[in-house]
């Protein structure tokens, strides 16, 4: 009973660090948004700066679940819940890396950039930000609906993603003197769409963790 309390708070441990790095992953694609919607260069230079400590997360956690999987061998659910954790902090770094890009995209921005095409990307922002967000509460309570859910918002995402380089289109055709401004937006899009693709691999390693299936392909 001793060691399985311990184990125990060792899980809540890993959960608890997960937690942390998605926060910090998760504000540095609202600040870098912001900063490309202001043209604020020192907001991006933070986002950029704080990416090391995402990468600095991802390597500290991988080590605790070598610790977990070394120490404690676990085996079925505990498994696959450690197994899913070393999956999932590839995906939140590099959404932490598509907010660096979105960052470096306001550095270099110019001039005015098209209301309609900001207000698409604030929607998309929004989308994809909850998205990966609820992934990451769906694998600390191990809610399997919750994770369905993000799987199925994907299609709303991609969907904004398709609005967005219609838009985009439009813009160059009838303004090529914006043709830059509309390329930065369709970047920036394109750059938020895959956080939405990574928050849905999440949610899948939330459904293998419960299910031992990933993608339709029984694992353990």
């Amino acid at each position: 009973m001793e060691l399985r309390h311990g184990y125990d708070a060792s899980l809540k441990e890993l959960s608890d660090s997960i937690l942390q790095m998605s926060s910090l992953a998760s504000s540095a694609i609202q600040k870098a948004i912001t900063a490309f919607e202001t043209a604020d260069e020192q907001l991006a230079k933070q986002v950029i700066a704080g990416d090391e400590n995402i990468d600095q997360l991802e390597k500290s956690i991988e080590h605790q679940c070598w610790i977990l999987l070394l120490r404690q061998q676990p085996v079925a659910t505990d498994l696959r819940k450690v197994s899913c954790a070393m999956k999932m902090i590839t995906d939140i770094e590099r959404i932490g890396d598509a907010a660096e890009d979105i960052a470096e995209l306001s550095r270099h921005m110019g001039g005015s950039h098209p209301q309609q095409l900001m207000d698409t990307i604030q929607t998309m922002a929004n989308c994809v930000k909850d998205m990966f967000e609820q992934s990451i509460e769906a694998y600390v309570a191990g809610d399997l609906e919750a994770a369905k859910k993000v799987i199925q918002t994907d299609d709303e995402a991609d969907e904004l993603f398709c609005v967005m380089r219609k838009l985009a289109i439009q813009q160059i055709v009838a303004h090529n003197e914006q043709a830059d401004a509309a390329m930065n937006c369709f970047m920036a899009a394109k750059y938020l769409e895959r956080v939405g693709d990574h928050a849905v691999n999440i949610a899948e390693w939330v459904e293998f963790s419960k299910t031992g299936v990933h993608k339709n392909s029984k694992i353990v």
